[in-house]
């Protein structure tokens, strides 16, 4: 099946309860996505049960690698969905992805979870971000489920994290090489960068500090905090390349963090950084009802991915009421809502495909072509919080 051919979720905007519905609908397809196409490893004959692949990829029509950051959001994703529903599948699920990630993701000599499993084999390196991803959801399934082996898998992630990559001012080291046990910040690429999308690390590390009792951690994501609020423009924008330009993705993976830990520690100063950082972005929303991805050289690119208006719109409805910017959410929910694939094929109805932003400047154009898992999730949640009036059970349940 062609990208060309492939029916998305099209629909009109109108009443609050017309796109209530919408939303519904739209949420309930991308549920039954999350448990039926396969994006989780379902067969429990295989080594990879329960862990998460990357895409779904039409032209080729497989699913792509086993992602360890991914199957860390499908953890909290999971546990968020089992508190909106009190379904026990979610739980489930839940638990087989955070069992994957110890049994066959952590570095039997390390402890570390390395990054990408393809077909040939363990990329040797780890990922402070990634890392930090199931560290949130690892101990998201210990407070849901109270085994102490999850918290003490935790813990050991939080070691590492504080002791290995952690550097005295409080920023983190982006990579760890995994054969020679050294961590770097390689450059380059935004997220082989000590940046400010590391940020969102701090999520885990506050909730492990929270759950275990030991400040450690909690001061060990204050520092971050710390750190990381310095490299916020006057603007609000937070550079995401070596060249000072801005990806938006990892600019709102920095507000995500900056919220959570502001809440959490009731630190003024955080939460007006996320609010800041909200308000750069949403003057410049689209026609579209979504945001451009890049802002480079002094002007914004025209592209898009439906996750990051997810991102925007998720931070937006998370704000206090009087302190929201001016943001079109109808428009942002009906955006996400378009890039929805409602074709009838298991493996990809309900998913949301990957935007243009992702191929902006790469050699190969697959705008259309991947059915994305962590852009479903982000998209999901946005829609959830959005049909739910922005309320959430726990702010650790951020994806």
């Amino acid at each position: 099946m062609c990208s060309e051919a492939l029916r998305r979720n099209v629909t009109q905007p109108g009443s609050p309860k017309v796109i209530q519905d919408d939303s519904y609908r739209a949420i309930t397809l991308a549920e039954q996505w999350l448990l039926q196409s396969g994006i989780q490893e379902r067969q429990t004959s295989l080594p990879m049960h329960g862990g998460v692949h990357a895409w779904y990829d039409l032209p080729k029509a497989s699913f792509s690698f086993f992602y360890t950051e991914i199957t860390g959001y499908a953890v909290t994703t999971l546990l968020y969905l089992y508190y909106l529903r009190s379904d026990p599948v979610y739980l489930e699920r839940a638990k087989d992805a955070a069992e994957w990630l110890l049994t066959y993701a952590r570095e039997p000599q390390t402890g570390v979870l390395r990054c990408r499993l393809h077909p040939t084999g363990w990329e040797q390196h780890a990922c402070a971000f990634d890392n930090g991803m199931c560290l949130n959801g690892l101990v998201n399934v210990f407070r849901c489920t109270g085994e102490k082996r999850y918290l003490t898998a935790a813990l050991e992630l939080g070691v590492w994290l504080v002791d290995t990559m952690q550097a005295p001012n409080g920023s983190l080291l982006a990579k760890y090489d995994v054969s020679t046990k050294t961590p770097s910040s390689p450059g380059g690429k935004w997220s082989h960068m000590s940046g400010s999308f590391l940020l969102k690390v701090a999520i885990g590390l506050l909730n492990l500090g929270d759950a275990s009792g030991d400040i450690r951690y909690t001061e060990a994501a204050r520092a971050l905090c710390e750190w990381g609020a310095t490299l916020q423009e006057p603007d609000g924008r937070f550079q995401t390349s070596p060249l000072g330009d801005t990806f938006l993705h990892p600019h709102c993976y920095a507000a995500e963090g900056l919220l959570v830990a502001g809440t959490m520690l009731r630190e003024p100063r955080w939460l007006q950084a996320a609010t800041e950082a909200v308000a750069w972005i949403s003057p410049y929303q689209r026609v579209t009802g979504g945001f451009p991805a890049f802002f480079e050289e002094g002007k914004f690119v025209p592209v898009e991915s439906a996750e990051m208006t997810a991102q925007v719109l998720r931070l937006w409805l998370l704000l206090p009421h009087n302190e929201r910017p001016a943001l079109d959410a109808e428009a942002a929910t009906y955006r996400i809502i378009a890039d929805q694939v409602v074709d009838p094929q298991k493996e990809v109805r309900g998913g949301f495909v990957a935007g243009d932003a992702w191929f902006h400047r790469e050699p190969h154009d697959h705008t259309g072509q991947h059915v994305n898992s962590w852009v479903s999730m982000f998209c999901l949640q946005a829609l959830a919080l959005a049909h739910e009036g922005g309320e959430i059970v726990s702010p650790f349940l951020l994806v």
